[in-house]
């Protein structure tokens, strides 16, 4: 497996290759669920442990699921941050129609700061839901290059 960062190897062996073998796929984006243990941890016949010797972690994988299908369960919220002298015509009709042609399940909010008194509101666009989508985010991301947004998708 591989990502932006670099490069790791996992071993699947007996049970664990024939439930996640089925997802070592090249170019397949996954959600890995995983937890840390002693090496040995998980064996059915353990040998007692040595304090001399160092403890040797592994990742156990729990479970693999496709990206592409958990990615709407996970995505819950847009919480849009912008100052009160940033809000103008072109991002409410760029936000507007964006919302228009991506119908979804994930809530809007948004947070406007007035500049001088720093005073913040949070508002909730009760009736539009939005999907996540690559243009909705390069949009958003464009905002947020040119200093006028931020955002965090949760």
């Amino acid at each position: 497996m591989e990502d932006y960062e670099g490069a790791f190897d996992f071993a699947l062996f007996g049970n664990n290759y024939i439930e996640f073998g089925k997802y070592m796929i090249k170019d397949l984006y996954l959600l890995i669920h995983a937890t840390v243990q002693e090496r040995g941890a998980d064996y059915k016949y353990r040998k007692p442990s040595n304090p001399n010797e160092p403890v040797v972690p592994e990742i156990k994988i729990m479970k693999i699921e496709v990206l592409n299908e958990v990615k709407d369960k996970l995505v819950n919220a847009l919480t849009v941050t912008m100052p009160l002298d940033q809000l103008d015509d072109e991002f409410a009709v760029d936000m507007t129609d964006m919302v228009i042609q991506n119908k979804g399940n994930v809530n809007i909010y948004f947070n406007v700061i007035d500049p001088i008194t720093q005073q913040k509101v949070k508002l909730f666009a009760r009736q539009c839901r939005v999907k996540i989508n690559r243009d909705f985010y390069k949009m958003l991301s464009k905002y947020k290059e040119d200093g006028k947004i931020d955002f965090q998708i949760s």
